[in-house]
């Protein structure tokens, strides 16, 4: 299927019944399908009987990002809920090297999920010159993943403040937290967004700004937080 550039692929599967895996009417198995809807960037979400959906359903749309809805509700309220979704099947990873030498480098990914996944390998160049952290700022998200909220730890070093800001993995700002000055405090977010509207579940990003006495931004740390259902 043709998509156009800045869409967004979101599938509705509406079923009520399980399917063929490497059979006589297919040669796919769940994890080509998970592959080939990842590779296109889709959001599969299922409209299904809670008697398929460990077994069937959740395979997919896990995966993929998407949801489970009762295929006895209310299909407007569950068309209304998928439009004002906005998710994404991106993750963020994270790599610490221990060579600090400057050069290109090559590291393997391998990533599994309830049998599914996949190995990948990649390559990035490390700088010449590596930078020591400036500063003592500690930040501690749990739970993670979490429903319904979440409870983020600051330790804020002496004459520095902190700002807090969550994102979706589009960039677009979902919440501000107020954080306040040097010390520690605990902040809880109830995942809601800026209209006091809930979160729908996936990936999200908390971005700690550390300033210094003049408001200048100094460093900051980022988060990968994980809002379940």
């Amino acid at each position: 299927m043709q998509f156009r550039d800045q869409s967004t692929r979101e599938f509705i599967w509406i079923t009520d019944a399980g399917y063929h895996i490497n059979t006589g009417p297919t040669s796919l198995t769940v994890e080509d399908v998970v592959d080939a809807l990842l590779m296109n960037g889709i959001t599969c979400h299922a409209v299904a009987g809670s008697d398929i959906q460990v077994q069937y359903t959740d395979p997919i749309t896990y995966p993929t990002g998407g949801d489970w809805f009762d295929i006895n509700g209310n299909f407007l309220d569950i068309l209304l809920q998928i439009s004002e979704f906005g998710g994404s099947n991106k993750y963020l990873l994270a790599y610490n090297s221990p060579n600090t030498g400057s050069g290109s480098r090559n590291i393997g990914i391998e990533v599994h999920y309830a049998g599914m996944g996949g190995f990948s390998n990649i390559e990035y160049t490390a700088p010449e010159v590596v930078l020591k952290k400036a500063t003592s700022l500690k930040v501690v998200c749990y739970p993670n993943p979490f429903n319904p909220s979440i409870t983020i730890d600051l330790e804020v070093p002496e004459s520095f403040t902190a700002s807090a800001e969550i994102f979706n993995i589009r960039g677009q700002l979902i919440r501000q937290l107020n954080t306040g000055h040097t010390g520690s405090r605990s902040l809880r977010w109830d995942a809601k967004d800026l209209k006091g509207r809930d979160i729908a579940a996936g990936v999200y990003l908390l971005q700690v700004n550390l300033l210094d006495e003049s408001g200048t931004h100094h460093s900051s740390e980022l988060i990968k937080i994980i809002h379940a259902r």
